[in-house]
């Protein structure tokens, strides 16, 4: 496949993709100079090599291998049964739904919100657009896919929770990819949560089919004074689906964000989070399950907390279970601003590996410029203990019974960490290990 050489030498453009961006840039509206710049800015550098280190082990060789072609708007019958069996049990949340990176408000309750603005992102003023897509620019390190997708947009929601307001059930973000084989789709999503609100939201994807496509995916979500946001995310796609995330998250004063995140599907899953506390007082616990279950799957999860203002928390666990000839990520950073104090940062990741062929590469990082502060990281990556597996199979168990149940055990703290009931449950049924082994 041929490819357009940049500066660099290492920064190459699938022709492919260089043909989809002059056929976008014919026919964007307003929109056209905030694509051109994020166009030029992903060209400039281009897409990461293995030289990269936050890209050391990432294979993207799926760029050149595939000519992805944009999903078009679905024309799909009889959806809506399908659509309803993905819901949560007995009407525990209100759902909104994208078919191939396209917002569907047919399909989603959008008419029975209250206090809660759903939009297409496209109807939002155009210089907030900008604004944001200008912040997310201005992230320490390069991310490639989040610039491809400021490019490149289709649809995405924008999602305002008004001041005041508390949001009881939660709202399910719920990302269909139906029989468009090949397709790549690039939502863009913008979840502005204001002063003294709260929100729960799942945010989760799913495929009707076994094809390859790739799904780029950019959300931004705003905090302001004193909001709080429970946030899960579950990525259940098939194995031949290729998924890219990358979500940026700014806080402000006494605002609180969890985000829990759970990984199971995909042949390529990247998920990179930066969260910025950028006032005094902001917190936020990040979490995260991958289970890589299949020969040649791969999960890469990466993530960037900056402390940008004094009396801050964060805490970040994240665990991953890796089963047959199957590769992980593991890069948290925290950042300490200068003469920002008060400060007090924990992250750890902890691994088991359930092959001789399965790889995990964990690197927690600090990186602290003040003094008051209490910050702690850490990192293991084992097998399941064969004293706990002999105990329980000497009760009488078989060895599939016994490895699970030890293997549930080593989720609990983060599956046990969801208080919403159907939400929990959910999780679990998307994470039973004996099903996915």
């Amino acid at each position: 496949m041929m490819l357009t050489k940049m500066d660099n030498a290492n920064a190459t453009i699938p022709q492919w993709l260089q043909i989809q961006w002059e056929n976008v840039a014919k026919s964007t509206d307003s929109s056209y100079l905030s694509r051109l710049a994020a166009w030029e800015m992903l060209t400039k550098k281009g897409f990461p090599s293995s030289k990269d280190e936050k890209w050391k082990y990432a294979d993207l060789s799926f760029l050149q291998k595939n000519a992805f072609v944009l999903a078009n708007f679905p024309y799909l019958k009889e959806i809506k049964s399908l659509i309803d069996v993905c819901r949560l049990p007995a009407a525990s949340s209100k759902l909104i739904v994208l078919i191939d990176g396209y917002f569907m408000p047919a399909y989603s309750d959008v008419d029975q919100l209250t206090n809660v603005k759903v939009l297409p992102l496209a109807s939002v003023p155009y210089q907030s657009q900008l604004d944001i897509e200008v912040n997310q620019h201005q992230a320490k390190d390069h991310h490639p896919f989040s610039q491809l997708n400021a490019a490149m947009w289709q649809d995405g929601i924008f999602l305002h929770v008004l001041p005041q307001s508390n949001i009881e059930q939660p709202i399910h973000l719920l990302s269909i990819s139906t029989q468009q084989q090949g397709a790549i789709t690039h939502p863009r999503h913008v979840i502005l949560v204001e002063e003294h609100a709260s929100l729960t939201l799942l945010e989760e994807y799913i495929s009707l089919h076994d094809d390859a496509y790739m799904t780029n995916v950019s959300t931004t979500i705003l905090m302001k004074n004193a909001a709080k946001l429970q946030h899960y995310k579950i990525q259940q796609e098939n194995k031949q689906a290729i998924h890219i995330a990358h979500t940026v998250m700014k806080q402000s004063a006494n605002s609180e964000v969890k985000r829990t995140c759970f990984s199971i599907g995909g042949k390529f899953v990247r998920d990179d989070v930066t969260v910025k506390l950028e006032e005094q007082a902001a917190k936020c616990q990040l979490n995260g399950l991958y289970y890589a279950n299949d020969n040649q799957q791969y999960i890469d999860q990466h993530i960037m907390v900056d402390h940008l203002a004094s009396d801050t928390q964060s805490e970040m666990l994240y665990k991953g279970i890796l089963d047959k000839k199957s590769r992980a990520v593991f890069d948290g950073h925290l950042l300490v601003a200068k003469e920002v104090q008060k400060i007090t940062a924990f992250q750890a990741n902890h691994n088991l590996l359930l092959s001789n062929k399965a790889e995990v590469y964990s690197k927690p990082t600090l990186e602290i410029y003040a003094d008051d502060i209490k910050c702690k990281h850490g990192a293991t990556i084992g097998q399941v203990s064969q004293d706990a597996l002999f105990y329980l199979r000497s009760r009488g168990m078989d060895q599939l019974a016994a490895l699970n149940i030890l293997l549930q055990a080593f989720m609990e703290d983060i599956l046990e960490g969801i208080p919403h009931v159907a939400i929990k449950r959910h999780v679990k049924e998307v994470m039973n290990v004996d099903q996915a082994r």
